[in-house]
Protein backbone atom coordinates (compact mmCIF):
# COMPACT_ATOMS: atom_id res chain seq x y z
CA UNK A 1 0.00 0.00 0.00
CA UNK A 2 2.92 2.36 0.58
CA UNK A 3 4.07 1.56 -2.60
CA UNK A 4 0.99 2.59 -4.74
CA UNK A 5 1.01 5.71 -2.32
CA UNK A 6 4.73 6.45 -2.98
CA UNK A 7 4.00 5.96 -6.94
CA UNK A 8 0.75 7.93 -6.66
CA UNK A 9 2.32 10.72 -5.65
CA UNK A 10 5.85 10.60 -7.62
CA UNK A 11 4.51 10.36 -10.80
CA UNK A 12 2.31 13.24 -10.79
CA UNK A 13 5.54 15.38 -9.48
CA UNK A 14 7.74 14.10 -12.17
CA UNK A 15 5.40 15.11 -14.66
CA UNK A 16 4.74 18.46 -13.47
CA UNK A 17 8.50 19.40 -12.46
CA UNK A 18 9.13 17.68 -16.38
CA UNK A 19 6.84 19.84 -18.05
CA UNK A 20 7.59 22.76 -15.88
CA UNK A 21 11.15 22.92 -14.79
CA UNK A 22 12.33 20.40 -17.44
CA UNK A 23 13.09 22.87 -20.03
CA UNK A 24 14.99 25.70 -17.95
CA UNK A 25 16.86 22.51 -17.22
CA UNK A 26 17.33 21.08 -20.89
CA UNK A 27 21.38 22.43 -21.10
CA UNK A 28 22.29 21.43 -17.84
CA UNK A 29 24.93 18.85 -17.84
CA UNK A 30 23.35 15.49 -16.91
CA UNK A 31 24.55 15.48 -13.12
CA UNK A 32 23.69 18.22 -11.86
CA UNK A 33 20.08 18.17 -13.79
CA UNK A 34 19.44 15.01 -11.87
CA UNK A 35 20.54 16.41 -8.73
CA UNK A 36 18.18 19.69 -8.70
CA UNK A 37 15.63 17.35 -10.67
CA UNK A 38 15.68 14.32 -7.65
CA UNK A 39 16.15 17.22 -5.02
CA UNK A 40 12.75 19.32 -6.04
CA UNK A 41 10.93 15.73 -6.29
CA UNK A 42 11.96 14.63 -2.41
CA UNK A 43 10.97 18.10 -1.18
CA UNK A 44 7.78 18.39 -3.05
CA UNK A 45 6.88 14.62 -1.60
CA UNK A 46 8.06 15.41 1.30
CA UNK A 47 6.17 18.49 2.68
CA UNK A 48 3.76 18.85 0.00
CA UNK A 49 2.39 15.38 -1.76
CA UNK A 50 3.24 12.65 0.77
CA UNK A 51 1.34 14.52 4.02
CA UNK A 52 -1.80 14.95 1.42
CA UNK A 53 -1.92 12.02 0.47
CA UNK A 54 -1.57 10.08 3.84
CA UNK A 55 -4.28 12.40 5.22
CA UNK A 56 -6.66 11.13 2.36
CA UNK A 57 -5.55 7.52 2.13
CA UNK A 58 -5.55 7.21 5.79
CA UNK A 59 -8.06 4.83 6.42
CA UNK A 60 -6.90 2.23 3.63
CA UNK A 61 -3.25 2.86 4.45
CA UNK A 62 -4.41 1.50 7.99
CA UNK A 63 -7.44 -0.59 7.73
CA UNK A 64 -10.10 -1.21 9.63
CA UNK A 65 -9.76 -0.55 13.52
CA UNK A 66 -9.75 -3.19 16.03
CA UNK A 67 -12.23 -2.36 18.48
Amino acid sequence: KVALMSWLGIFPTVLFLTLVVGPFLADVPLLPRTLVFTGLVVLIMTWGVAPQLTRWLKPWLQGPSRS
